[in-house]
């Protein structure tokens, strides 16, 4: 299936599916750019949204690519690749969580699973800095957070 459906004679329509044979350590190609790679992270957003990092496994001038980005609805299964299992993580998206290392805390707003087998999360502050503004989102590996409160938290991406 293509990003575009024929909606009517001028007109397409944007199809955001994700197929369910993409998972961690698969074969993906985007359907915009032609970039093809594997899979090698996959992050979970508070809103519902799903993006994945993919890996090219061609060398660029003998060094490796930089991996690229993008919604899980914008690539397609090209193939099997790499298995590798996931991972859980011990925190759920809305968790209050505080990393055991700095005593910084806040929402968990992204979990990402990777293909080395670990899982990390980016966690927000609810207060805002003295000029106003979020602080910036921290990244940490789960294993070095501890929880402060759980929060059951059900994202529905609205589809639209």
């Amino acid at each position: 299936m293509g990003l575009f459906n024929k909606k009517e004679e001028n007109e397409m329509k944007y199809v955001a599916e994700r197929d369910a044979r993409i998972e961690l350590g698969c074969l993906v190609k985007c359907k915009i750019t032609g970039f093809q790679g594997i899979v090698v992270g996959e992050f979970e957003y508070l809103n519902g949204c799903v993006r994945l990092a993919v890996a090219s496994q061609e060398l660029k001038d003998g060094n490796v690519q930089e991996r690229q980005t993008f919604d899980a609805e914008q690539v397609e299964f090209v193939g099997a690749g790499i298995k590798s299992p996931r991972f859980a993580c011990k925190f759920e998206l809305g968790d209050i969580v505080m990393d055991k290392i700095t005593k910084f805390s806040g929402i968990v707003v992204c979990v990402a699973y990777w293909l080395s087998t670990h899982t990390s999360m980016e966690v927000q502050s609810p207060t805002l800095g003295k000029d106003g503004a979020p602080l910036k989102l921290q990244n940490f590996n789960s294993g070095q957070c501890e929880l402060i409160t759980s929060v059951k938290v059900h994202a529905q991406p609205t589809g639209e």
